[in-house]
């Protein structure tokens, strides 16, 4: 018994001190222990950054290049939600798998169309130096992808975790809001490291189950659906702005009605046969407009009542008129002039005050007469 005595006394004594040590290696703060994450300090520009990871980030760096953005990434002040090989690995075979299936041949980063690449990889750089520390805000922070403004999203949380102050270890969800005020209609990821400062801006790693272009890489490249579907999966909100170059997929007769079925500007959405352009540094309209051809958009309106619809418009030419309809009702008390803007880029409003009832609805741009630019409709409630 005396030796079993002096056992567990040194169990104990063994015990204690190994508490004791844990204790002091610990801050504690009422109970809970704070989970530091110590940020990766770099020497070189993001691009440069990129390219000392060998094997992480090959597809990414391959992408840049072919867009042409390595000098963006090199001397912008960026912010860069990076993803790793393992996305584009997802992303590829999604798409080639039902390429196969479909009887079609597969496609790779290097013969994808840069168009296509060029829309879903910079939503992933942001403009601007955002640490995870600027994202703590309750509702996170709103900001533009480094081209075509497109809205994303992003917000510091910290996963479940006992004994640690705030949680577990922090991460930034990622949204693609898909242009809509409403969270339900945005996709989501999440960052697995975070703060990896360079001379020109941070880098925060998208975890690698993350599939590159969020729910858009096969929809985009492989296929154009034959029923109506709204562009970015679901309505858009209204009130608020719809991109004119966001019209329904659905193709010929269902989304839209061209007088061709080639895409003269031949910038955005070639597969499909309305005539797009790009102007500025950051948009994109539907150019030259022919006599009798129209676009469709779903729209769900979030309160009946009255608003003001404001289409933004262009021509350099006199006398050209449109019409717009919602649920093939006409709600411009037949057409409207387009007056002379100047130019084909000076952009004026053409505006009418129309009642919608609350739902989802299908507004309809017509031309009533050719020749005109068409760039964004803004629905405004009225009081």
């Amino acid at each position: 018994m005396k030796k079993l005595h002096k056992i567990f006394s040194h169990i104990f004594i063994l015990l204690f001190f190994a508490a004791l040590a844990l204790q002091s290696s610990c801050t504690k703060d009422q109970g809970f222990y704070e989970n530091e994450q110590v940020p990766e300090e770099a020497v070189l520009n993001t691009y440069d950054y990129l390219k000392s990871k060998r094997g992480v980030y090959d597809s990414l760096l391959f992408v840049i290049d072919r867009l042409g953005l390595a000098d963006t990434l090199r001397n912008n002040k960026i912010t860069l939600f990076a993803p790793t090989n393992a996305s584009f690995k997802l992303a590829i075979t999604n798409l080639n798998n039902l390429r196969k299936n479909t009887g079609k041949t597969s496609l790779f980063l290097a013969n994808i169309d840069t168009r296509h690449l060029d829309t879903l990889m910079t939503k992933y750089i942001i403009r601007g130096n955002y640490p995870s520390d600027s994202l703590t805000k309750q509702d996170g922070m709103m900001f533009y992808g480094v081209k075509f403004k497109r809205m994303m999203h992003a917000k510091l949380t910290s996963s479940t975790s006992s004994g640690y102050l705030g949680g577990g270890p922090q991460y930034i969800i990622l949204d693609d809001t898909k242009q809509s005020i409403f969270n339900r209609n945005w996709v989501s990821t999440n960052t697995g490291s975070i703060n990896i400062k360079t001379t020109n801006g941070v880098v925060h790693i998208v975890e690698p189950n993350h599939v590159f272009g969020f729910d858009e890489f096969v929809s985009r490249i492989t296929f154009i659906p034959k029923v109506r579907t709204p562009y970015y999966g679901v309505p858009f909100e209204i009130p608020g702005t719809i991109n004119a170059i966001d019209f329904d997929f659905g193709g010929e007769g269902i989304g839209y009605s061209d007088a061709d079925p080639q895409n003269r500007g031949n910038r955005y959405r070639s597969a499909e046969g309305v005539d797009i352009e790009f102007f500025g540094t950051t948009g994109f309209n539907i150019m030259e407009t022919v006599t009798g051809e129209w676009l469709s958009y779903s729209i769900n309106v979030a309160v009946a009542g009255d608003y003001t619809l404001d289409m933004r418009v262009s021509t350099p030419d006199s006398g050209r008129k449109l019409s717009a309809e919602i649920d093939g009702v006409n709600v411009t008390a037949g057409t409207m002039n387009v007056p002379n803007t100047g130019g084909w880029q000076n952009w004026q409003s053409v505006k009418k005050d129309i009642t919608l009832t609350a739902g989802r609805h299908i507004f309809k741009m017509n031309v009533a007469t050719a020749r005109f630019n068409i760039y964004q409709y803004i629905f405004t409630k009225k009081n």
